[in-house]
This record gives structure tokens, sequence and C-alpha cells, in this order.
């Protein structure tokens, strides 16, 4: 469901001709319940989410490796480029390269789509950071949505915050502001807009006992389908409840800057989507719980996503192996010594070293290649061309890096669109002049 969405006022229900809440479905907090599903469906979920968290727990053992490191502000643009892609905003993954971020986007004038996923990586990016303050009184906390919400459009001019309808109105987005009017989404009318404070509020308190385990990963997805189904804000719905979720994941310690469940939601976007309408019904019969909404879309929904964790997860940690790593690298600088020649067999022995321990010293880096000195200098000057290994200043301590040629190569299939950029612009790149 877009973050861009029709005003009830140019829809085909009008607000005129009465009180605006005789004109919403949804007018009290009562009607969102259930919060959480009851009793006999917790357990098989309490089965997934152990299953999810000890599957994190596993991936964290190499989270401080120098490999873990370059990688974790490659999946911070991915997760921003994948969360906008969902909402129809799409940008050249080139524009995202981790270590353009802060200076902006490698174009001198960047597209509306371009500013805005930028604004993403920043905005998750400083919130990441004070993570501790954040959600200082637990990972559901309205004011902290309104936060995420205000970050999200941090920075972005004036014609960035503007939303035109398809009726052409044009409405002002105030950051962390609730939307003032009525919105539909598909079918769903979400609450009447003088009652979304007290809807945040049922939201804010109804899982403030969900602080770990378990129960926290249930809550969080129950949590972000009902913060989508309030619709609190005019715009920016969707990407503010999917930084919430991938942000109290990272509270709870679970994805160690390494995964987010947005990459899968992505991959599956027209099943994302679908069950978080299906959880939009209502209670269908005794059976379905004793809610106002229905209990067994809810389940269904949270399978869902506590499933995507647990393949994120998995995927990730195929990527990071220390063994499958390995092999990928010797094919990947098999095919890079068409433009980097020096790159024999033996730079994947400093190249691995450089993964795991980092901070070396050239001369360390070159003695590793057991090549004569004039071939080893060849070969780490090609490490250093194509982006592979680095130093932050001249002729300092080397440290593995990831450039998008680098990370493409390495990481195949991990973000398939920039794959598509990085080969394209390798192609431009060895096209002869006037061709």
């Amino acid at each position: 469901m877009p973050d861009g969405l029709r005003s009830l006022a140019s829809a085909d229900v009008s607000l005129d001709g009465g009180p605006v809440s005789t004109f919403y479905p949804y007018g009290h907090p009562a009607q969102m319940t259930p919060m959480l599903p009851g009793a006999k469906h917790l357990q098989s979920l309490v089965a997934l989410a152990a299953e999810v968290i000890a599957a994190s727990q596993r991936l964290a053992r190499g989270k401080e490796t120098s490999l873990a490191r370059a990688f974790s502000p490659w999946m911070l643009a991915m997760s921003a480029f994948y969360s906008n892609q969902l909402e129809g905003i799409h940008a050249d993954p080139l524009d995202l390269v981790p270590s353009a971020i802060g200076a902006g986007s490698r174009s001198r004038q960047p597209d509306n789509a371009t500013r805005q996923i930028l604004a993403h990586v920043r905005a998750e990016d400083r919130l990441a950071l004070d993570l501790p303050h954040l959600f200082a009184n637990g990972w559901f906390d309205a004011n902290v949505v309104r936060a995420i919400h205000r970050h999200l459009y941090a920075g972005l001019n004036e014609d960035d915050c503007r939303l035109a309808s398809e009726g052409g109105e044009v409405t002002e987005i105030t950051p962390g502001q609730y939307r003032q009017t009525g919105v539909r989404v598909g079918t769903h009318i979400p609450p009447d807009p003088a009652t979304i404070p007290a809807f945040m509020l049922a939201w804010e308190s109804s899982w403030r006992h969900c602080r770990h385990g378990e129960l926290a990963l249930i809550a969080l997805a129950a949590a972000h389908h009902r913060l989508v189904w309030i619709h609190p804000f005019v715009d920016g719905n969707g990407r503010t409840a999917r930084l919430h979720w991938s942000l109290a994941l990272a509270a709870l310690r679970l994805t160690h800057g390494l995964w987010s469940p947005v990459r899968g939601l992505a991959r599956q976007h027209d099943r994302y989507f679908a069950l978080l309408a299906g959880a939009d019904a209502p209670r269908a019969g005794d059976l379905d719980g004793r809610g106002n909404l229905s209990e067994r879309c809810l389940v269904a929904w949270i399978e869902f996503a506590l499933q995507v964790c647990r393949e994120e997860i998995d995927f990730i940690a195929e990527m990071l192996d220390h063994g499958r790593l390995d092999e990928r690298l010797r094919a990947f600088l098999c095919v890079s010594r068409q433009r980097y020649p020096n790159l024999v067999p033996e730079a994947v022995t400093p190249i691995l070293a450089l993964t795991t321990q980092g901070l070396m010293l050239r001369e360390q880096f070159m003695a590793m290649t057991t090549l004569p000195v004039q071939c080893a200098e060849g070969l780490l000057a090609d490490a250093l061309s194509l982006g592979i290994a680095g130093s932050d200043v001249p002729d300092g301590l080397l440290d593995f890096r990831l450039s998008p040629a680098v990370f493409s190569g390495l990481f195949p299939a991990l973000w398939p669109e920039l794959d598509a950029a990085v080969a394209a612009s390798v192609s431009a790149a060895c096209r002869p002049e006037g061709h």
C-alpha cells in the first residue's frame, strides 16, 4: 500500500453533510483489537521467534570483523533503497554508495527520489547511533514513531514535503505531525484523524510488557501491521513503520547491522502487501478470536514476518561464511584480472586476512602474497584501485573495503539492482570513445 494516498475529500467518501466521525468506520481504539494473538496461537509463533533469535546469535559471532564493519553500511543503504522501492520510489543504487552518503549523491542535482532515499539512509544511521536513548521506554513509543517520521523528512526541501493527490490537490507534509485529514488505503479507511492520538496511545500501551525475547519479536510484527493500519501521517507511513521495526530489532541486539527484514519484504512485496491488507479484515465469526479484527489473519501476517527475518539471517550468514567467501573471492579476482591484471591468485590470502583482522601494514600485506617485491607492489596497487583494500591516510595501514564493484562481485544477488548498475557502469567504462 503506497505511502501516497488519496484524501477522502477527493475520494468516494464525502466529508460533507455531517460530523466527520460518522464517516469513519474506526473511531475507538477497541476496534484495533486483538493486539496479540491468543494463547492457542502463541506457541507456534514463539517457536518461530526462537529460531530467529538463535540464528541471529549465530550470525553475531562474526560481527566484529573488518568484513562485517565494511558490510554494515551497505546494508543500511540497501534497506533504505528497498523500503522506498516498496512505495514506488526508485533511484540508482550507485547514488547510494556508503562512502558518498555523507556528501550526498554522486549526481550534482539528485532527483526527488534520490534525495528521499539518501534522507532515509541518514535517518537510520543517526537513529541507530542513539538506540539506547531512543528506546529507553521500550520498543513501543508514539514519540519514537513521530521522531522517526521527522528524521525521514529532515533536510528535504519544500517540494519534497508536498503530496499531490490524484485530483491535483497538494497537501503539505509536516514531519512528525499526525495527519489532519482522512485517507483511503486501497479498500481500508484508516481511523478518524481526530482519534489518532488515542489510537497511538493504545498502540503504545498494548505491548509495553513485551520487552525481551520471543514475545518482543511477535509484538513487533503485530505492531508493524497496526501502525500502518492506523496510518498516523499524511505520507511516509510504510517507511516509518519499517524503519521502526528495523531499529527495534537492532535495539534488541538481533541485527548487528548485518541484516534487515526490509530486503525480504521487497523480495516478496506482493505477499507482504496482501498479508497486511488481509490483517485489516474484521473478525470472521466466533472461531476467529475475540477482538474486532481477524485474529487468524493477524497470525498469518506475524508468521510471514518471522519467516522473512529467519530467511534474511540465513541468507546473510551464507554470504558472510568464510569458506564460501573464499570461493567467491577467487572467482571475482579471476574476472577482475581483465581490468586489474596484477590480481593474481596470490591476492586471496592477504585479502582474506584483511576481512578478519584488518589494519594491516602494507609490507605485511605484500609479504603474505609470497611474490617478488615488484609483483607484490603491483598486486597491492590493483587491490587499492579496485577498492577491495584501502586506508584512511596515504600510505597508511590497510583495511578491507567494499567498493560497489567489490560488493557486487563478492555478494552476487544480494542487491540485484546494484549488480545491474555496476555492470552497466563497467560496460560504459570499457566502451571505446565514440561508441
